[in-house]
């Protein structure tokens, strides 16, 4: 009779712990779908603030509790939540992966129709308008008038050391002028026009620094040593590529910041009031961590880092919860959790090479925010932004 009080004690004590638990959810979280998500630590940026959902997201449902996306697709398979290695203690610990039209609700054709609904080309051209503005003839005539004045200064003042006492002749000037404002004309209207949706700022800075140089170098009329034209070309050169660069990511940024604002969210399976973020959300956010307009343009696999001098991916590590969750290849293979995370964006399109995602990934290999258009139909993370 003593062992079967003890049992009853025993099972009171576990009802207890099982009906009287504290579900409430802890000072700093906010629950959505049963998980406890760190609250988002606002981020100041231009007299407004950025809020990330601190952590990966781990939705089983859509927001409102509906079937994820299940579509018939190539690759990672559409209406799954995935952990990695398929163990569940890996969601808690580095949130879910999911197909990239899970993750968006919807599938590639509805997703390319938000898209260029979101696209702001009034002028109905197929060019954003911010490229538009930027690959106008005035304000490439004007950006160059402007910089190759200042490259033909510094090349003046740098030969005129250089050669001491001799001083060369104040027509050089104007001619060098007209020269670079040549090439600078050229490398923009080349380059501009490549892409009707975003610019490539790291090609322009390296065509007309590989420009200048040319037409430095083909000057050979001063008796200088070659180390010394070497001094002045590299100068000269870079000074003009980084400033006319600079200021062309951030007119393109400020062109962006006005459109974005008007632009339509995408929630996906973020919970209410928050969204999945947009290319150019994630370059705001970018940019209030410390990152330049120039890092935040660049793009490409190759380019590993971006905001590195401002240590961005630091921030997004230390203060907003990333990590390095891995992700799954489009034949559902589980890799690179403890070395890389990529997270989803809503800004998708088509080219030539197919279907693709702007996309955000981080690397313990890399300095810096890896930007580029994800092709493969992959498993990624998702973070969430607050509207």
């Amino acid at each position: 009779m003593k062992n079967f009080s003890l049992i009853l004690i025993f099972a009171a004590i576990a009802l207890c712990f099982s009906a009287c638990k504290n579900d409430e959810v802890p000072a700093g979280y906010m629950e959505h779908q049963g998980v406890f998500y760190k609250k988002p630590v606002p981020v100041p940026f231009e007299g407004t603030y950025i809020e990330v959902l601190g952590g990966n997201l781990q939705a089983g449902a859509t927001p409102n509790g509906g079937a994820l996306y299940k579509g018939e697709t190539e690759g990672v398979r559409n209406g799954e939540r995935f952990c990695y290695q398929n163990v569940g203690r890996s969601c808690d610990k580095y949130g879910s992966l999911y197909s990239m039209e899970t993750a968006l609700n919807g599938n590639w054709g509805t997703l390319l129709q938000n898209a260029e609904a979101n696209m702001n080309d009034k002028n109905g051209n197929g060019v954003w308008d911010y490229i538009d503005e930027i690959t106008g003839s005035s304000y490439i005539n004007d950006l160059a008038l402007s910089f190759s004045a200042k490259a033909a200064k510094e090349f003046i003042t740098l030969l005129t050391e250089a050669l001491k006492p001799v001083v060369p002749a104040p027509v050089e000037e104007s001619l060098m002028q007209e020269a670079v404002h040549r090439v600078m004309v050229e490398a923009m209207q080349k380059i501009l026009n490549e892409n009707d949706t975003y610019i490539d700022v790291t090609r322009i800075q390296e065509e007309v620094n590989r420009a200048i140089e040319s037409i430095i170098y083909s000057w050979d009329n001063y008796p200088l040593e070659p180390i010394k034209l070497d001094a002045i070309a590299n100068s000269v050169a870079r000074n003009a590529a980084n400033a006319l660069s600079t200021k062309i990511a951030e007119d393109a940024l400020a062109q962006i910041k006005k459109e974005n604002a008007t632009a339509n969210n995408v929630q996906g399976l973020c919970p209410n009031g928050f969204h999945v973020p947009s290319d150019a959300d994630w370059m705001m956010f970018e940019m209030a961590l410390g990152m330049s307009a120039v890092d935040a343009m660049q793009s490409g696999i190759e380019v590993t880092n971006r905001g590195a001098a401002a240590k961005v991916v630091e921030k997004m590590m230390g203060t907003h919860g990333f990590a390095y969750s891995g992700y799954m290849t489009e034949n559902e293979l589980f890799t690179q959790n403890g070395d890389a995370g990529v997270f989803i964006s809503s800004s998708v399109g088509a080219d030539e090479e197919g279907f693709y995602m702007w996309v955000r990934q981080i690397d313990k290999h890399y300095t810096g925010v890896v930007r580029y258009k994800h092709y493969a139909p992959s498993g990624l993370s998702i973070r969430c932004f607050k509207n």
